[in-house]
This record gives C-alpha cells, sequence and structure tokens, in this order.
C-alpha cells in the first residue's frame, strides 16, 4: 500500500508540474512562480502587472533668428492630437547678440504644432509666429525660425530726439505760451509724445524731480496762474510711451506783464489843479502818468511818480482832461488804465441869451463821466430842455414841447443805467409829467392831472425797484402828495392833509431801508418832514 501512494503521489506532481509549464507556455506574458510550500499545499503567486512602455521622446533644438530688441522671455507651447494637454514652456533670455537657441524634450510624432511668443520685461508681448512640423523623429531635430518683421515690435530703450522749448511769450499778466519742436522717436509716433514742463522763478532752479505741467502730442502750452511782474525760466523734456525722458535742460523766460492801476478816481479845484489817485500794484516800482485834452485823441507823459497819487498843476489849456496811468518795474510794464476824467473848468454859460430866459433848473452828475447835466424850462420855446457837459462844451437837447412844458423841473440820474429821468408840470394840461431816457430816446408819460393845477414837484427813485417817486403840491385840495408808480400805473397818495402845505418841498429815499422822507413847507410859515416807512405816513 505504501509504495502505491508514494507512485501516486509522484505522478500528481509530475501532472501539476505539467500544468505549470504548459500554463506559463501558454501565457508567457502572465507567468506565475511558486513562491512557497506548506503544509503540502502550492502557494501561486498572482501574475505581475504589465509594465507601460514609455514614449519616445524628441530632442528638439528651436533657434530663434530675430530677437526683438528688449526681449526678455520666450514662451513655447506645443500641441498634436495624440497629446492629451498642450506642453508649455518659458524660458528667460540672457543678454545675447545674434540667433538664441532653445533645447526642449517633446514627444516624438507626426503634426506637431508650435506657437512661438517673445515677451518683454513687463509680459509686453513682442512678437508671435505659429507654425506646424509634419513630423518628430526620435532623432535629434532642429527647428529655425525667423520671427515676422511686422510682429516683432521692437521696445524703444532710447528716449525721444528733442532740441527743447523753442520760446516763452507772456500774452497777459496771469499767462504765458509756450512753443516747441515736436520731438521724434523710434517707436512712438509724436502724437503719443508726453511734455513734460518745469516751472521756477530762478534760472537753473527747476525742480526736475516732478514737472508743474505734462501735455501730450502738443507743440504748445499755455501756463496760467501766474503772478504779474514776475520773471520765469522753463524746461521742457520729452517722454515717449516706454517711459523714455530726453534730458535736456535748454532753458527760456518770459516777465509777466504788471496788472494796470485800478479803481482811478479824479478831483479838482477849479482853475487851479486836478488829482489823480489809484489803487497801489504790490509788483509796481512806480507810475507814469499820461494826460489828453477832452477833445483830442492823443496821450502825452506829464509825470512818473513813485506814490499812488499825482498832483496836476497844470498849465491848462483847455477846460477839461482825461488821464490814465501806466505801472511799471525792473522787468515789466503794464498796460493803460482806464480813463478817468477831471473837469479842471467848466464853461460858465451853459445856455445862452434869449429872448425870456430859462428857469426851473435841476442838476445831477453823471456816475460815468463825473459830467454835470441839467434840465431846465426854456421860458421862449415853453419847452423842457437839457443841458450836458461832454467834457468841452455843452449838449442842448429838447425833452417835450408839447404844450407849456417843464415847470418846475426836477432831474435824476439812474445809477444802475446812467440815464436821466425828469419830473415836471405841464401848464398848459394842468398835469405833472415824467420823462424817461433809454439811450435812445425819451419816454413821456402824464403822472397826474388837477383841476386846479399844481406845483413844486421833486423827483426820486426807488433804490429797490428803481422806480420813479413823485411829491408835488396839489393846488386844489391844498394838499402834499406822493405819486408813486408800481411798474404799470400811478399811485397817488396824501402826505398831509393839512392846509396850505407842500406849496415847495424835497424828497428823499433811505437806499438802505427804502424809507421816504419829505420836506415841506407847512402853514403858519413853518418847515415840516414826513415819513413813510412802508406801512404809513408819520
Amino acid at each position: 500500500m505504501k509504495k502505491k501512494f508514494l507512485v501516486y503521489s509522484l505522478l500528481l506532481m509530475l501532472v501539476i508540474e505539467a500544468s505549470v509549464i504548459a500554463y506559463s507556455l501558454l501565457f508567457p506574458e502572465m507567468p506565475q512562480k511558486v513562491v512557497k510550500e506548506a503544509q503540502g499545499v502550492i502557494v501561486v503567486a498572482p501574475p505581475e502587472e504589465i509594465k507601460k512602455e514609455e514614449p519616445k521622446t524628441a530632442e528638439t533644438a528651436i533657434t530663434l533668428g530675430s530677437i526683438p530688441e528688449g526681449a526678455a522671455s520666450v514662451e513655447i507651447i506645443v500641441t498634436a492630437d495624440d497629446l492629451s494637454s498642450p506642453l508649455i514652456q518659458r524660458v528667460k533670455i540672457p543678454e545675447h547678440s545674434g540667433p538664441f537657441s532653445i533645447p526642449l524634450l517633446i514627444p516624438a510624432g507626426a503634426n506637431r504644432n508650435f506657437s512661438i511668443k517673445v515677451f518683454g520685461p513687463d509680459d509686453t508681448l513682442l512678437s508671435k509666429k505659429d507654425l506646424m512640423s509634419s513630423i518628430l523623429s526620435e532623432k535629434p531635430n532642429s527647428l529655425n525660425i525667423e520671427l515676422p518683421e511686422l510682429l516683432a515690435k521692437k521696445r524703444d530703450i532710447s528716449p525721444p530726439s528733442f532740441n527743447g522749448l523753442s520760446e516763452a511769450i507772456a500774452e497777459t499778466p496771469a499767462v504765458v505760451r509756450l512753443t516747441w519742436q515736436a520731438a521724434k522717436d523710434k517707436i512712438t509716433p509724436s502724437e503719443k509724445i508726453r511734455y513734460l514742463i518745469y516751472q521756477t522763478t530762478e534760472s537753473g532752479k527747476e525742480n526736475m524731480s516732478g514737472p508743474a505741467y505734462s501735455v501730450t502730442g502738443k507743440t504748445s502750452f499755455k501756463v496760467s496762474g501766474l503772478k504779474d511782474g514776475i520773471r520765469y525760466y522753463f524746461v521742457a523734456r520729452a517722454r515717449d510711451e516706454q517711459g523714455n525722458t530726453d534730458n535736456n535742460v535748454k532753458e527760456v523766460k518770459a516777465a509777466t506783464p504788471l496788472l494796470p492801476p485800478s479803481h482811478l478816481s479824479a478831483s479838482t479845484v477849479p482853475d487851479k489843479e486836478a488829482v489823480i489817485s489809484w489803487e497801489a500794484n504790490p509788483h509796481a516800482k512806480a507810475y507814469k502818468i499820461e494826460r489828453r485834452e477832452a477833445s483830442s485823441k492823443k496821450y502825452t507823459e506829464v509825470s512818473s511818480v513813485a506814490s499812488i497819487s499825482y498832483k496836476d498843476t497844470g498849465p491848462f489849456k483847455g477846460a477839461s482832461y482825461y488821464y490814465r496811468i501806466i505801472a511799471y518795474n525792473d522787468l515789466a510794464v503794464s498796460a493803460h488804465s482806464e480813463e478817468v476824467f477831471a473837469a479842471v473848468s467848466f464853461p460858465t454859460t451853459v445856455v445862452g441869451e434869449n429872448r425870456f430866459g430859462s428857469y426851473y433848473t435841476s442838476i445831477a452828475i453823471s456816475p460815468e463821466t463825473g459830467f454835470p447835466r441839467i434840465s431846465y424850462y426854456n421860458y421862449t420855446k415853453g419847452s423842457l430842455d437839457t443841458a450836458s457837459f461832454n467834457g468841452v462844451s455843452w449838449d442842448i437837447e429838447t425833452v417835450d414841447n408839447e404844450g407849456d412844458v417843464g415847470w418846475d423841473s426836477a432831474l435824476v440820474i439812474d445809477q444802475k443805467t446812467g440815464y436821466s429821468r425828469i419830473a415836471y408840470y405841464d401848464i398848459t394840461n394842468k398835469a405833472f409829467k415824467y420823462a424817461s431816457f433809454d439811450g435812445k430816446k425819451w419816454d413821456i408819460k402824464t403822472v397826474v392831472k388837477l383841476k386846479g393845477g399844481g406845483w413844486g414837484t421833486f423827483l426820486a427813485l426807488d433804490p429797490e425797484t428803481g422806480y420813479p417817486l413823485l411829491s408835488y403840491y396839489d393846488s386844489s385840495s391844498k394838499e402834499i402828495k406822493l405819486a408813486r408808480f408800481d411798474g404799470s400805473s400811478w399811485n397817488i397818495e396824501t402826505i398831509d392833509a393839512g392846509s396850505h402845505v407842500g406849496y415847495r418841498n424835497a424828497l428823499a429815499v433811505d437806499k438802505n431801508s427804502g424809507q421816504i422822507y419829505v420836506a415841506y413847507y407847512g402853514n403858519n410859515n413853518t418847515v415840516k418832514l414826513a415819513s413813510f416807512d412802508k406801512k404809513a405816513w408819520r
């Protein structure tokens, strides 16, 4: 029995061994190994995993034949249908001259697409080229690439060529105009070149760390906000789009003219002197005084003073003069000031002799010229006339001649317009009338008609509205009254109802409060005062 068991065991082992050999012959890629034997059981190890074969790589050298000036890095992007994702490699470009070669390891194969990008230091794209190579073999490959000129945008590392400012011209006491020839640059067009302008009041002391002004693409610039009578120095530099700035130090200068003297005034002592005064200019050293006769247009310099007033004692050939002042210092001269008029003397005869003479005069002074204007009743013609001094003689004008008019005239001048306003009595129609001048013609209106007539008119203008206020004596009621214009009609009110009051009167209005005052003749030979406080007469 023992012999049979041993025989069977050997046969079983032979069968197993034969099976293993047969399996290994049929499936060589999955060999099995007997790793150990324990307790009569043979353990077979699992088949080992199949190692994948590594893809073949291609050594490829890409040579760039034209590197843009200022290039800092190159980016290579490789794509292909059999690549799961693009291969990207970025290489810094060292200082070089001539072609630049980049070694790469790329999977070998067909239809490899290359995109070449060249960047500047600030990652600005300077150049780009796309190409396709049909195949990269396992052997070393070499690609020579010339970047296209149109895409090879060179980085400008040199400043513009600029000759500096051409000139500086003072146009006003606060403005200087700078001009220059346009700068030239290799890359930046002229319309994009920026000009940095530096300013100082001392030659060579410009603060070059920061410009006072800048302007792009221009060849002139107006510097404003300057002070009068000061010399200014300027330097301008050109800067291109890449920030390259030239370093010229060419300096131009200009002195701003002084502001002319202002607020001139004149006072006179008839037939003796004229005193002209003005407001000081802080930058002026002295002042020239020029004078002309009122009948002439030619000015003549009569003096130069360091003060802000001048006393002209003649000799005077004419009756009236115009004066103007010019300020100056060591650097500049101002334009002449506005004119001021001074009547050294007036013709004493305003209206020549006539058959019956002239009466009921009233006078006012023009706020613009300082010349007097007179209204009066021309007894010979029975008209209301005016006489206006023009600086040399008197201009006579008839205002109203409809009926016997012009009695008891009262003249005022509207301070806002400078035009005359006249109240007067029309004896023919027993009416008070009002005449206003608009610069071209007279507008005449009837204020009030009285059955028994009237007398003693006086005129003032409301300081707020400019409407006329007219006081007068009503002969019928023997009362003093006020006619007030509201913009469309005249409103009549009684000031004092006493008997025989207001035969002679005078009217005034407080320009600050608007309160009306009337002084007038009262009964029993007295002088009375009435005031209106916007509510009632008191």
